[in-house]
């Protein structure tokens, strides 16, 4: 017997038992038609079709961020960012390792930023670390003067290891996308542009205008 015949049998029953003088608790199923048949060629294909909308739609999404990620300013660097462990102690006396929380995260890396490289325009994500809790970061840099050397230096002097390597194109920027910013689970991600980046943004220069009337 299918769930639709069982279910049809069930309300033909209640009914019987109604008349009868007895009752009966309403059963709160889901109406289903039975003249739908979830296998037939045609609604396979619409399902199908759903689908394929679906995913176009978030293709184009991701396109979208990717296209807008690179338009924000020349990416010359991408530097993924680690945080040592705090090692507390446990009530039985044992170590225990906690890495960083995501407010925490995003909080040192833009007071590193404001005090270090105040320069530099970024882009960075936030991803929670695989294997153990905490956080880290993956971040892209542009700005004159950006050495790779240094930035690794004063990063793992306060914080943690980190890798700083070099964007060579257009493609790594999609890469780094793909990877840290437009994931199906979500990633918090923040920008901070110098002015001259968010002057090439909206195409508009640099003018001094003159407060004195001619």
């Amino acid at each position: 017997m299918t769930l639709v015949e069982a279910l049809h049998d069930r309300k033909v029953r209640c009914a019987s038992d109604s008349a009868e003088g007895r009752t009966e608790a309403p059963i709160l199923v889901r109406k289903v038609c039975p003249k739908i048949n979830m296998h037939h060629p045609t609604y396979q294909e619409i399902i199908e079709e759903s689908d394929a909308k679906l995913i176009r739609k978030d293709q184009m999404r991701k396109l979208v961020m990717v296209n807008w990620v690179q338009n924000l300013a020349p990416w010359d660097v991408v530097a993924h960012l680690t945080w040592k462990d705090k090692i507390f102690i446990g009530r039985g006396g044992e170590k225990v390792a906690r890495g960083v929380k995501i407010d925490s995260a995003r909080f040192f890396f833009e007071r590193f930023m404001r005090k270090e490289f105040p320069r530099l325009s970024y882009f960075y994500a936030v991803e929670e670390n695989p294997c153990r809790s905490g956080h880290h970061i993956h971040a892209m840099f542009c700005g004159e003067g950006l050495r790779r050397t240094e930035f690794w230096s004063e990063w793992f002097a306060k914080f943690g290891r980190a890798r700083v390597e070099p964007i060579r194109g257009s493609l790594d920027v999609a890469t780094y996308c793909a990877k840290y910013v437009t994931k199906e689970s979500g990633t918090w991600w923040n920008t901070q542009l110098q002015w001259h980046h968010k002057q090439a943004l909206t195409a508009s220069p640099f003018t001094l205008e003159s407060t004195y009337a001619e």
